[in-house]
């Protein structure tokens, strides 16, 4: 049988070995590296000709991020954040694409990066049933070469982190346990439950799927987002155990991204945290309500739905002590983003929330 051939890392080392090698693109598919490769990499803040109080709802990373841009540009900005303390208490990975880490590296977050940052060699595409190799991508150093910027993976909480800590450096002021009651866009304001009003040149709605701005923005012509037809479990394995199984060491021995693909389902994986903790992302068919699912059941449930896949997947699936189950949400084309005051807008998820594997989305 072909797992049986491929429980041991001697034969799936080899077998990455054979895929390891250049990419071919199709003709003239690059050209616009040419202009990428001219950009400014300059990280200075600018002196806004005129500079305005903006007002940002939600900490995350699009508001931050936001943030972040505005002050640069030397502008005054205020987030503010309704949970007492930033960061996310279920561990999950996100994916940093060259194009985003070369932004970022330009707004100087590599240092408040530091080595939380974990960059895979390559993505390995593989078969559901056995692990073998179907397909391979090489991102050390292609994408350094090609893209000029480093493909990174990053645990979620110390991305936002990062990103809070950069903002206060530029002088953003962030408001925690400041939870928005409501909105005018007219203002433009926004309304704390502590009963505060707080008044701005333009205010910035990132306050996520369940955006509560985006009513206000679109009025009757409101579409909020739909289930796709798919959930994710999330979760981390620590790599110490990993390392510890001769079954599984080699998956933790080099970082890189590895996607086993089966019938409407599939599993990514990759370590995060400096390369502590393997995240990983189990995509499956559901349909029914999430208010009806059950978490205590979420690990036994998410076995299920991966029984019969890779010996060694189901070999880390069970070391797996706690999930959460994520409905895939996908935002519906909206008629406009921003009010037509002009002074009030959404972005982020309230705007176009996307799912997670369309890698610019959460």
């Amino acid at each position: 049988m072909q797992a049986s051939k491929m429980n041991g890392a001697t034969s799936s080392t080899a077998t990455e070995r054979v895929h390891a090698k250049a990419p071919t693109y199709p003709t003239r598919s690059l050209r616009f590296l040419e202009g990428l490769k001219r950009s400014s990499t300059d990280s200075s803040v600018e002196s806004a000709k005129l500079p305005l109080d903006i007002i940002i709802s939600g900490a995350g990373l699009g508001g931050l991020a936001t943030a972040i841009a505005l002050a640069r540009r030397g502008h005054s900005v205020t987030v503010f954040e309704q949970v007492q303390k930033l960061g996310e208490k279920v561990g999950a990975g996100i994916q940093v694409p060259s194009n985003s880490s070369r932004l970022l590296l330009k707004w100087g977050l590599g240092p408040f990066l530091g080595d939380r940052v974990v960059e895979p060699s390559c993505i390995n595409f593989r078969r559901w049933q056995s692990g073998d190799v179907i397909g391979y991508t090489r991102l050390v150093p292609e994408f350094r070469e090609s893209f000029n910027a480093p493909y990174y993976v990053i645990h979620r909480a110390h991305f936002l982190d990062a990103l809070y800590r950069l903002a206060l450096k530029l002088g953003v002021k962030v408001r925690v346990g400041s939870k928005v009651k409501d909105y005018n866009p007219q203002t433009p304001s926004l309304i704390l439950e502590d009963g505060t009003t707080h008044t701005a040149d333009l205010v910035i709605a990132a306050d996520g799927v369940k955006s509560a701005a985006r009513a206000l923005v679109l009025g009757d012509h409101d579409r909020p987002p739909k289930m796709t037809g798919f959930a994710a479990y999330r979760a981390t394995v620590d790599v110490d155990r990993m390392r510890a199984d001769p079954d599984l060491s080699w998956l933790v021995e080099k970082p890189g991204i590895n996607l086993w693909i089966g019938d409407m389902r599939h599993v990514m994986t990759y370590t995060i945290a400096a390369g502590k903790s393997f995240n990983m992302v189990l995509s499956h068919p559901e349909d029914s309500d999430p208010s009806t699912w059950e978490q205590e059941t979420a690990v036994n449930d998410m076995q299920q739905q991966f029984s019969g896949w890779d010996p060694r997947l189901r070999k880390i699936i069970g070391m797996i002590d706690s999930t959460l189950k994520w409905p895939l949400l996908s935002g519906q084309p909206l008629e406009r983003w921003v009010d037509p005051s002009g002074k009030f807008l959404i972005l982020g998820d309230a705007a176009h929330a996307m799912v997670p594997y369309m890698l610019q989305g959460k």
